[in-house]
């Protein structure tokens, strides 16, 4: 199916996917349950189809989400748009505001998830949707807290999450996912014992740290099955796979290798008219990513040039695409000052977003944080990361941009990195975050198709 513009008529029920619509139905009949479906995949058509008559809803999710992609969503669909919308974000008035509006569909941040709560203002909700549930997971705040006690006192009739990253982090923040959703003991009564039942204790002075083996993990895995829907991939639309280039960047002859090493090794650098240090090794490793990018900045924030060669070379990857829409992303505002200094009508995110979606900019220079969630720019076949993040969720969030339905090419993302640093380092453990969670969603699967 090919998506339609936002000129072309409105989207009917029928012009949902066969997964989708087999999504659907699997929602319906179900009470609580997880959709772990990939970014761009339609979770929340596909949640919002799964709406009864006269059910009340909360939508549970990240600002952008609830204020953006929700409404967004429904006002496409035919069979969707009638129904009422607000979003509690924002001032307590705007919040107060959306809620005395009595929609059939309340959004809330999990930020003023606990302030919602405590008011009273989800005791009349009887369907629940976690939108990227991953953020529920640690049972330690206040609200988690906050959201067993209501659900003790006021159990709505469904609960659902929805996520494309259900494990970045490891099985361990499955526990507060599942409180969340299923709000039943087969995990643990509490994370005590969840802890017992499934992990294994480190103690390492004044802390104690956690793992799960690969046997346990297995039997998580077993307990969740029959509770979480995926799709096999072969039955997505689009089924090619984004094209990763890594392109390495070496040292010149400016001394910057030697600068990079000091920081690593001493904590120190001295570019000669000024010397940085770093007050511990967490430090250190920042400075260091700073270094690998061309510059590092003082106490002041300042930055420093040290060299140019990864700008250099974003630049002429830039100039070779002749104007083909790209998504570049930096993690240090220098890295974007410079990007938006060097390369030609490219624009920040900013209020740019429709412009660059009607192809009326040929690039926008963004953090993955201002993206991670409900951004549709697959007109862009390219992104190229100038650095790249630690949040494995927010380098694939980020990739989804351009990689999900609506894309007709292959994408094709650039990761420029320095030879022999830290850089290397953060891809390998993004690789590694994102294949845990691709590996669990196929352990999912396979069991669904075993039994």
């Amino acid at each position: 199916m090919q998506w339609r513009t936002s000129g072309d008529e409105m989207l009917t029920r029928d012009d949902l996917h066969d997964y989708q619509q087999e999504a659907v139905e699997w929602l319906t009949q179900k009470k609580n349950g997880f959709l772990w479906l990939g970014t761009g995949d339609g979770k929340t058509v596909i949640g919002a189809s799964s709406i009864t008559s006269g059910a009340r809803v909360l939508i549970v999710g990240t600002k952008r989400i609830v204020e953006n992609v929700w409404p967004t969503e429904l006002k496409k669909w035919s069979h969707l748009c009638s129904l009422s919308y607000s979003s509690a974000t924002g001032p307590k008035k705007k919040r107060e505001a959306a809620v005395a509006s009595s929609p059939d569909i309340l959004g809330v941040s999990y930020e003023n998830l606990k302030w919602l709560i405590e008011e009273g203002h989800t005791d009349d909700r009887c369907f629940w949707i976690f939108d990227e549930v991953c953020h529920m997971k640690d049972p330690s705040t206040k609200r988690f807290k906050a959201l067993q006690k209501h659900f003790k006192v006021n159990p709505p009739d469904k609960v659902f999450g929805m996520t494309a990253t259900p494990s970045t982090e490891g099985h361990l923040t499955l526990y507060a996912q599942w409180r969340s959703v299923l709000g039943d003991a087969r995990l643990g009564r509490n994370l005590t014992e969840f802890r017992h039942l499934f992990a294994t204790a480190h103690f390492r002075g004044s802390f104690t740290d956690y793992t799960i083996t690969e046997p346990a993990k297995e039997k998580i895995e077993t307990l969740l099955r029959p509770d979480v829907f995926t799709i096999d991939p072969s039955k997505r639309p689009y089924q090619g796979k984004p094209l990763i280039l890594d392109v390495p960047i070496p040292w010149g002859t400016t001394g910057a290798r030697d600068h990079y090493l000091r920081m690593e090794k001493e904590l120190v650098a001295d570019l000669g008219t000024m010397k940085f240090a770093a007050a511990s090794k967490g430090v250190a490793f920042n400075k260091c990513r700073q270094i690998a990018a061309g510059f590092i900045y003082d106490e002041d924030s300042i930055a420093h040039g040290i060299d140019t060669l990864k700008f250099d070379a974003v630049e002429e990857a830039y100039a070779e695409l002749q104007g083909d829409p790209v998504l570049i992303f930096y993690q240090f505002q220098h890295e974007k000052d410079e990007l938006l200094r060097r390369l030609p009508g490219v624009q920040p995110l900013g209020d740019n977003y429709d412009a660059f979606s009607a192809g009326d900019i040929p690039g926008l220079v963004l953090h993955p944080i201002s993206c991670a969630h409900g951004l549709n720019l697959q007109n862009a076949r390219y992104v190229f990361w100038s650095s790249l993040p630690w949040s494995g969720r927010q380098y694939g969030q980020a990739n989804a941009r351009v990689d999900r339905q609506g894309q007709t090419r292959q994408p094709v993302i650039k990761r420029f990195t320095r030879t022999g640093t830290i850089d290397e380092h953060v891809v390998d453990v993004l690789e590694g975050k994102l294949t845990g969670d691709a590996e669990l969603i196929a352990r999912i699967r396979e069991g669904h198709s075993a039994i």
